[in-house]
């Protein structure tokens, strides 16, 4: 199951973040988001956790956790129109179709 963490501390990195969700399970990935202009970390990461079970405990453990001053904001990432509500009540069809984009003539 994959997690979305807001609100990191701008000295955190990969190694950080991979320690601190380890202790909940296996993280098979742990990637901070940096800035494509500067370089510097967005505040935003992404993990990767083996199990559900283990990314629930890890959810649970560490939202409003407080690291290097700044109190973590964890939770599922969630993909597609069913899981999104700002999808909800869209055709699919629209969504994804590349006719959609194409100018009738």
């Amino acid at each position: 199951m994959k997690l979305c963490v807001r609100n990191l501390s701008s000295d955190f990195n990969d190694q950080n973040l991979e320690k601190l969700f380890a202790e909940f399970g296996t993280v098979e990935s742990a990637s901070v988001m940096l800035d494509r202009k500067t370089g510097l970390p967005t505040g935003m990461a992404f993990v990767r956790m083996a199990s559900s079970a283990e990314a629930e405990e890890a959810i649970f453990g560490l939202h409003g956790f407080r690291v290097m001053g700044c109190d973590l904001d964890v939770s599922e990432l969630k993909h597609g129109p069913s899981e999104n509500p700002i999808y909800a009540n869209r055709e699919p069809e629209r969504l994804y179709s590349p006719k959609s984009f194409r100018r009738e003539w």
